[in-house]
């Protein structure tokens, strides 16, 4: 379960929704809509020691929708948690980049089968043409 209130922050493609700044400790863009330390924010939050900032963090890279994300997020689907990589794999598909096709299904074989699940979802969304 994620933390914290969403919003939609002004300035933004409308139907984007971001995870205010809570308890996680991720910041968030702006009350103009800008954006330059949230991807980086994020992406650092992947390696964090808590796998709920883990996850929360996969998510709002997934609602971020930035193609600079993908690298972190191929990385996440080897995380110890098996919600990290899920939200992975549901950011993957989300992002709609085909870089992730042929990480995406060399990790078909997850051990939880939700986890799986989640990889075919995205994948049969980058087959359909990305997020």
């Amino acid at each position: 379960m994620l933390h914290g209130a969403f919003s939609l922050q002004p300035g933004l493609a409308a139907g984007i929704i971001f995870i205010s700044q809570g308890a996680d400790g991720l910041s968030m863009p702006d009350a103009e809509g800008n954006l330059p330390d949230a991807l980086a924010r994020y992406l650092a939050g992947l390696a964090d020691p808590d796998p709920m900032r883990r996850y929360r963090a996969a998510e709002a890279l997934g609602r971020l929708r930035d193609p600079g994300a993908v690298e972190g997020l191929v990385r996440a689907l080897d995380d110890t948690d098996w919600r990290v990589r899920y939200k992975a794999a549901w950011a993957l598909g989300t992002i709609g980049d085909m870089r992730a096709y042929r990480p995406l299904e060399h990790h078909m074989q997850d051990p939880v089968d939700g986890v799986q699940e989640m990889i075919r979802e995205a994948l049969d969304r980058l087959r359909r043409g990305g997020g």
